[in-house]
């Protein structure tokens, strides 16, 4: 169960990263366009340069019926923090864990990576996604 769990975060969190993922909820992270502007104030404030690693670490529990509850995470910004959560939240219902024969909230800790990607690079992302998009 947390190997399964653990695995199918590491997936949707790659596939958000690197646009490779067939999973849908990769999809419903990526067409949200993040606010560019207050990400590079926020890096900029924090003193980070491209291609650094700003990691965030989220504590939370899968309940009884297999929801993400009682995220609480702690990160070098709020931003990053809120960032984290909201992928969270969007992680579909999973299997709880069982003891006894029966399903019980199971409480996980997950260390959350971005990438800070630099002006040139966000430019030369875009534009390649904009090129596969036209020939869709």
């Amino acid at each position: 169960m947390t190997k399964y769990f653990l695995l199918l975060i590491l997936f949707v969190l790659c596939g958000n990263l690197f646009g490779q993922s067939t999973l849908p909820i990769s999809e419903t992270i990526k067409n949200e366009k993040p606010d560019y502007r207050k990400i590079d104030s926020i890096a900029k404030v924090l003193k980070l340069k491209g291609g650094d690693i700003v990691k965030v670490y989220a504590k939370f529990a899968i309940n009884e019926v297999g929801d993400i509850v009682d995220i609480k995470t702690r990160g070098p910004h709020e931003y990053f923090e809120k960032e984290a959560v909201r992928i969270l939240k969007k992680v579909p219902r999973l299997d709880p864990a069982i003891a006894d024969g029966k399903p019980i909230k199971a409480h996980f800790s997950l260390p959350i990576s971005f990438r800070i990607e630099t002006k040139r690079e966000r430019k030369k992302r875009l534009a390649k996604e904009n090129r596969s998009k036209s020939k869709n």
